[in-house]
């Protein structure tokens, strides 16, 4: 693709886990992580991309989970089944990347709204 799309910009969409923040940021032309939801998290993708050596930051968003979904895993009930952020956190994370990530340019949030919403009962309110 990389031949035929030399300006193509590749956005990671969805869980990321810490061991596989290198092979990540390995990928030619990453330009966006849309799913940062801890501070660990942030720390190591900012120390990995700054052993990249890339000259522009990589841009980030942080995940919230703005529904608070339950799945359940062996009947077991884990709250934040989807992953990110409960709402209470965002203002954390964002400062920590702003003042301890200089490899990290945060910019905006990324949520996924309850999927049994009823779009006649109105707007979804987890966007709101």
């Amino acid at each position: 693709i990389l031949s035929l799309c030399p300006e193509i910009k590749w956005h990671f969409i969805g869980h990321l886990q810490k061991q596989n923040v290198n092979k990540l940021m390995a990928v030619p032309n990453l330009f966006m992580l849309e799913t940062v939801d801890s501070v660990k998290l942030a720390d190591k993708v900012n120390s990995s991309w700054q052993r990249k050596g890339s000259p522009e930051r990589l841009k980030v968003m942080v995940q919230i989970n703005t529904s608070g979904e339950e799945i359940y895993l062996f009947s077991v009930s884990f709250l934040e089944g989807k992953h990110g952020l409960p709402p209470s956190e965002t203002i954390a994370i964002v400062e920590h990347i702003n003042a301890k990530c200089p490899n990290l340019e945060f910019v905006g949030l990324m949520t996924i709204g309850s999927f049994g919403h009823d779009l006649s009962q109105g707007p979804n309110p987890d966007f709101q």
